[in-house]
């Protein structure tokens, strides 16, 4: 049984990093790409999974599994100072 569960751990941890790994290659072939239309193809899939992953969080934040406390007023005005600095 303990061979067993470490095997699916295993398992899992390679299907993790799999993916991972496939985000970052996608990262690097659009930035790679010498043809436009192959470049537009790879972009066009990496918007529609922004696209699903935040459909998923919005579901899952309107059933309560990631509740939005509200933000006090001075900490939103210390992120807009230290963000504004970047910005020019």
């Amino acid at each position: 049984l303990w061979q067993n569960s470490k095997k699916v751990k295993e398992r899992k941890e390679e299907r993790k990093n799999k993916a991972v790994l496939g985000f970052r290659e996608i990262k690097t072939f659009s930035n790679e790409c010498v043809h436009n239309s192959v470049r537009d193809a790879i972009l066009k899939c990496l918007d529609e999974e922004h696209d699903i992953q935040q459909s998923v969080f919005e579901e899952m934040h309107a059933r309560g599994y990631y509740p939005t406390p509200a933000a006090e007023v001075s900490k939103v005005d210390q992120v807009k100072q230290k963000f504004s600095q970047c910005v020019k």
